[in-house]
């Protein structure tokens, strides 16, 4: 069975390759010709002018969602926060895991992708906090009667810890899924289910689904290379250390036995269906919080109540509540245009009347009539 590392190598290598063609910014796509394969689960896209897309994408949708506020968000995440802090206690404390065998603990790609997850959370957290502290900001600008159109929503450049925790995000939940399947499909034997593998490959899943339903995070094509590398780097790890130890981290992966040829030939098939489990679920959350289209256009909008000192502006896009801060990009414009003349001006088509709340923060609530008007921002 000589021949069987040279596969496994070889396929983990021609994945890796096959990725990195399918990115229109890589030169092996345009020495290939291989067709590109960008997607987003968020909004169809012209191509992006950076290699990971980022340019066309809006860093807010990290923190806000179609379903609660930007702060039930904030609240979720502190949730799932405390609940890595619990379950590592219970791990350490039970017997499981690195209560069991802590010399060994962290040779575990479970455990390698449990680490992740608690990063995830903390800087969730992070970035959650960050944009409510800007909302909060352009509220107080807003109050004052400063101009809203650059921090009502500017498409500005991404920040590291926004990065980082998009990448971060789609690489927690697609190897999380995955170890999932691979755990319960092969590893477990009949019997009791310890307290860690519980958590990590069964409550830790659902924890992910929760957050990647209720937050607008976005699932980007060329994004799985990076959740490609991370299972190639344990892959790597895995190998050096049966060559130094002479021991196998899975034993279902050892490659002196015939059964790991059927293993090692799907497994980057298998991340990627559950990387593709996640961008369904992110389409389907897109779909039915009726943001399909809603994100791909310009907004402006004409009122005939000035924001006043302390009054935080809701407002209806396209049947959906949003949060007029944190939401797709939107332009306001702010006019004061009595409600009669409103009623009678000879306006195009386009143009489409709501009822907006002024809701002030004292407790009364005003009513006054926003005018829309859309323009496509991309094909």
């Amino acid at each position: 069975m000589g021949w069987v590392p040279v596969l496994a190598v070889s396929v983990t290598v021609l994945a890796n390759l096959a990725c990195w063609a399918g990115n229109h910014k890589s030169w092996l796509h345009s020495w290939s010709g291989l067709p590109c394969l960008y997607c987003v689960s968020n909004k169809s896209q012209l191509r992006p002018a950076e290699y990971w897309a980022f340019d066309q994408l809006d860093p807010f949708h990290l923190s806000s969602s179609v379903w609660i506020s930007r702060k039930g968000v904030a609240i979720w995440r502190i949730i799932s926060i405390i609940f890595f802090i619990a379950a590592s206690v219970v791990e350490g404390t039970t017997g499981d895991g690195f209560g069991d065998r802590p010399a060994e603990w962290i040779t575990f790609f479970t455990n390698w992708t449990w680490v992740l997850f608690g990063v995830w959370t903390v800087l969730g957290t992070y970035v959650t906090i960050r944009h409510l502290q800007e909302e909060a900001n352009q509220e107080y600008g807003t109050a004052l009667g400063t101009t809203a159109t650059e921090a009502q929503l500017p498409k500005r450049a991404w920040r590291g810890s926004e990065i980082a925790y998009s990448l971060i995000s789609q690489t927690t939940a697609s190897s999380t899924l995955f170890l999932s399947a691979f755990f319960w499909l092969l590893l477990h034997r009949k019997g009791p289910v310890a307290y860690d593998n519980a958590l990590k490959h069964g409550v830790n899943n659902i924890i992910v689904i929760v957050d990647t339903m209720t937050s607008r995070l976005q699932l980007v094509s060329y994004h799985f290379q990076v959740v490609l590398w991370y299972g190639t780097g344990y892959l790597l790890f895995m190998w050096i250390y049966h060559d130094a130890s002479s021991h196998w981290v899975y034993d279902v992966l050892d490659w002196t036995k015939p059964w790991a040829i059927p293993l090692y030939l799907p497994l980057p098939l298998l991340l990627y269906a559950a990387f593709m489990f996640w961008f369904a679920m992110a389409a389907l959350r897109e779909y039915l919080g009726g943001c399909s289209r809603a994100h791909g256009y310009q907004m402006q909008a004409s009122s005939d109540c000035q924001p006043a000192e302390n009054r935080r502006i809701r407002r209806r896009v396209w049947g959906r509540p949003a949060a007029y801060f944190g939401e797709d990009r939107h332009q306001m414009k702010w006019t004061s245009w009595p409600c009669s003349e409103v009623e009678s001006m000879s306006r195009p088509s386009s143009f489409r009347q709501e009822v907006v709340d002024l809701e002030v923060w004292g407790g009364s609530v005003q009513t006054g009539v926003l005018l829309m008007t859309t323009t496509l921002l991309e094909p």
